[in-house]
């Protein structure tokens, strides 16, 4: 099962993302479901909290999955 969990990402200007479509509680319960059906459950997304959300969710895949590094 696959879910798609962020909004189109800049591709030109470093850092800029959208937030995820999903909360986190909602993406568990998604997931969940799946699980419960017997399905590997796979998250498509890029950015920072989009990526912490599927982790927490524990999904069994990530697609693209690209987080931006935090400059310092």
């Amino acid at each position: 099962m696959k879910i798609v969990n962020s909004g189109p990402n800049s591709l030109t200007s470093f850092g800029k993302e959208t937030p995820p479509q999903f909360s986190l509680e909602v993406v568990k319960a998604a997931l969940q479901t799946g699980r419960d059906l017997g399905l590997k459950t796979v998250v498509h997304l890029s950015g920072n909290l989009s990526v912490k959300l599927a982790v927490e969710a524990r999904r069994h895949s990530i697609e693209h999955g690209f987080s931006w590094a935090r400059k310092t």
